[in-house]
């Protein structure tokens, strides 16, 4: 076993010492075979059915997704200011107070006020649980 562990300390050294050439020879190969490429990658699909689900399930996805999601799409920033102070079985939102930061509140109050003035009525919420944050 330690064998083992020895080499692959060794090739994970290999790898980082010459990895821009690792990737080239990678890239090269890709646009040389492109449908050896597609058939590996058809077989990956195969063997590994739910893998995108499953990990779309994920927590640190999901928070992934809802930061890209704020970032590109509403030109939002996403910065937490504190944990999530609720219980793990508690569905949250995250909460935008400002276009910079965000705070965690129960996803039922935050989807019961929306529209135009979605952070003045959520506000009260956000008080109640945080105290008062300045924006």
């Amino acid at each position: 076993m330690a064998i083992l562990k020895t080499n692959k300390d060794y090739n994970k050294r290999y790898y980082w010492k010459h990895r821009t050439e690792s990737i080239k020879r990678v890239r090269k190969w890709q646009k040389e075979n492109p449908e050896k490429k597609q058939r590996n990658n058809q077989r990956w699909n195969e063997k590994h059915p739910n893998y995108q689900k499953q990990y779309n399930q994920r927590k640190e996805q999901k928070i992934r997704l809802k930061k890209s999601t704020a970032k590109r799409k509403r030109n939002l920033g996403f910065i937490q200011l504190f944990e999530n102070p609720f219980d793990e079985s508690e569905q949250i939102d995250w909460h935008h107070i400002n276009n910079t930061f965000v705070v965690a509140i129960p996803q039922n109050l935050h989807q019961m006020y929306r529209g135009k003035y979605h952070r003045e009525r959520v506000k009260y919420i956000v008080e109640q649980v945080y105290g008062n944050i300045e924006d």
